[in-house]
């Protein structure tokens, strides 16, 4: 098998698609013909309707398609002792179960599963190539994900009309981070710290702490929403989540410190404006009264506004940057577990280099 392209996996179906050349060799004693002394060394055909071909079909194919453009990509090969060499360039779409708990972090094992679809053992046996089974192009690239290797596996399968001969090949596909990091994680931060500016303004600013504030709320709100339309609707959560769904929390947190900060102000004030029409009334009564009452006052209705804006100017990104050194830690020491047992025989493990 020569693979051509590996061209999406999808997240969202959970599916990959490869484009391939499906090389079959096998050998029929009643192909034999007489080479006349070397000069027939081959027979080419392009109809495989003209000879017996074995009844391989992919086993997790969701859609296949062949090519016939500008003829049909296909020909048959045959020897004088009866071995045929069968070549057929297919699009295969093939179901491919993801874990996405660590995703963007995540590594994915997809398979390719060939069986006979017809034949038992006895008919057919299907063996990969003892040297380099699966070859691919060097122009293979996702834009998402790095081929690591590729692993195939063959065996048997018993079921009730039989023993049925199969082939699997595992592609082993780690997740590239760029896309995700220039354009989720840096504008999500950025969006964390633009809202503890409000943190820095004047109290009296009301309208400006607010709109910074509203907007970074609003803004955030659009790219998680952004992200999770390219994501497939799972039951769990994700990395992804657990970081977009902080950010959110700290800049909802900071709206709620500039709306708290804004009514301990207006208390404040009209506490001052009491304040004033009491002292011009109680400047009529002795002195040592007009002592107890300020004290009293002052007791009754501390400021607390601008103890809550210093406090939230160093703990809330304190807390942030605790969060992040955690996160970023934690996710980059994991090791994948969701690896998948195939049984069968292990025939090759092919380490990519492109």
């Amino acid at each position: 098998m020569h693979i051509l392209s590996i061209d999406k996996l999808s997240e969202e179906r959970m599916d990959f698609t490869v484009r391939l050349l499906l090389r079959q060799m096998w050998k029929d004693d009643r192909l034999n013909y007489d080479n006349i002394k070397g000069q027939i060394k081959q027979i080419t055909i392009n109809d495989p309707d003209l000879i017996w071909t074995p009844d391989i079909f992919f086993t997790n194919e969701k859609k296949g398609h062949k090519y016939d453009i500008t003829l049909p990509n296909v020909f048959i090969r045959m020897s004088p002792d009866g071995s045929v060499l069968c070549s057929r360039k297919l699009s295969i779409t093939a179901s491919c179960l993801m874990d996405l708990k660590k995703f963007p972090f995540d590594k994915q094992e997809c398979p390719l599963k060939m069986g006979a679809f017809g034949f038992t053992t006895e008919d057919v046996t299907l063996l990969w190539r003892d040297y380099a089974p699966v070859t691919i192009s060097r122009a293979t690239h996702l834009p998402l994900f790095t081929l690591e290797k590729f692993v195939t596996h063959s065996g048997v399968n018993n079921i009730n009309t039989g023993e049925y001969s199969y082939l699997t090949l595992i592609f082993y596909l780690s997740r590239t981070l760029n896309h995700y990091l220039l354009h989720t994680y840096l504008p999500c931060t950025m969006l964390v710290i633009t809202s503890w500016i409000p943190f820095w303004l004047n109290k009296k600013y009301l309208t400006a702490r607010l709109l910074i504030s509203i907007a970074t709320m609003l803004t955030g709100a659009l790219i998680i929403y952004d992200q999770n339309k390219m994501e497939a609707k799972l039951s769990y959560s994700t990395c992804m989540d657990c970081f977009t769904g902080t950010c959110l929390t700290v800049i909802f947190i900071s709206v709620i410190e500039t709306v708290i900060v804004h009514g301990l102000t207006e208390r404040e004030s009209s506490n001052e404006h009491k304040d004033c029409n009491t002292n011009g009334d109680i400047q009529k009564e002795e002195h040592g009264k007009i002592t107890v009452v300020k004290e009293w006052i002052t007791k009754k209705l501390p400021s607390n506004a601008n103890y809550i804006d210093v406090g939230a100017r160093f703990i809330i990104p304190l807390v942030y940057l605790v969060f992040c050194i955690i996160y970023f830690t934690s996710v980059g020491g994991y090791d994948n577990d969701n690896t998948t047992t195939y049984y069968g025989n292990r025939t090759t493990e092919t380490i990519v280099q492109l």
